[in-house]
């Protein structure tokens, strides 16, 4: 699949999939043992409204999950196969969950990042119970036995999802704000703005990274047209019936390096606010590797910090 029009790569796809294996190295160890949140931090400060479920562990877990699916990515990029569709959806869960990560951690003020760290809650009490109660009666021969057995359970997930819209009341927050999922591609979209304001040389990277996220969700949701989309820019040859023509449709270098280009850029900004947001420290101890928006001291609890390292 071709990039954007406007959007050149400043170094070759093989030297900028060499980066980011490097940098997936320094992720990897960042993320093999906790990071806790300090006392007096920034993030300490967001996670006091809702303890039960902090914006600080929904980032984390984000962090995490990024870092999981590009080592994943990369690992089938070194067995030398070039799979036409699977890299993709990994690459694609690997994008959203650095962009999630972002996204909360990027608030533009305290309130609006505890907003968006309740609506994540929710989802995920509601799921959580949606999920259980289903498994629950698809296991039992008798579904109601299998609803009184995760009756604990579910009434817990229940209780969380009601403390969740009455925490949000304090936010000034309708119980319809609380309970509203995200759209993933706003979302991101959300999130890439952000990146191009804080850095505007990085526009066309951004713009390819939104095409590379709209194609790939379609390839996770089993749709067709991107295979057809990527058909157009391969080499036709003669099809099997007079006049036809088939194309073979595959993952070129430039593809999988816009790809891991993709989840690599929201994970290291998320990992450079994080990082930076969790304690109280001298920049020495903050790691350079995870990007420019980790330049400057971390910010005491009453400081704002965003992408742009400004003060609010």
């Amino acid at each position: 699949m071709p990039f954007p029009s406007g959007y050149t790569s400043p170094k070759s796809h093989e030297e900028r999939l060499g980066q980011i294996n490097e940098q997936l190295d320094r992720c990897r160890a960042y993320t093999s043992e906790a990071r806790p949140i300090l006392d007096g931090s920034s993030l300490a400060a967001d996670d006091k409204l809702f303890p039960l479920f902090t914006p600080s562990s929904l980032a984390w877990h984000g962090i995490c999950s990024a870092v999981d699916h590009l080592d994943l990515f990369m690992a089938v990029l070194r067995t030398g196969t070039s799979h036409p569709l699977a890299p993709n959806t990994v690459a694609r869960t690997g994008m959203l969950s650095g962009a999630h990560a972002l996204w909360i951690l990027d608030g533009p003020d305290r309130v609006e990042r505890q907003k968006r760290g309740l609506r994540l809650a929710y989802e995920e009490f509601f799921r959580d119970h949606q999920a259980v109660q289903d498994i629950a009666t698809i296991e039992s021969p008798d579904p109601q036995a299998g609803l009184d057995e995760m009756k604990d359970y579910l009434d817990a997930r229940i209780e969380w999802m009601e403390r969740a819209v009455k925490v949000g009341g304090q936010l000034g927050m309708t119980a319809k704000e609380v309970k509203t999922f995200n759209d993933d591609t706003k979302l991101l979209d959300e999130v890439a703005r952000r990146l191009v304001e804080r850095d505007p040389e990085d526009r066309e990277l951004i713009r390819a990274v939104r095409v590379v996220w709209r194609t790939y969700s379609s390839v996770a949701h089993g749709l067709r047209w991107p295979v057809m989309y990527r058909a157009q820019y391969g080499e036709p040859v003669p099809g099997d019936r007079p006049g036809s023509v088939e194309a073979r449709v595959t993952n070129s270098t430039a593809d999988l390096s816009m790809a891991a280009s993709s989840i690599g850029i929201f994970l290291l900004n998320a990992v450079s606010l994080y990082e930076r947001r969790r304690k109280r420290a001298s920049r020495s101890a903050i790691p350079e590797w995870a990007g420019p928006a980790c330049s400057g001291p971390s910010p005491p609890e009453d400081v704002e910090v965003s992408l742009h390292n400004g003060r609010r």
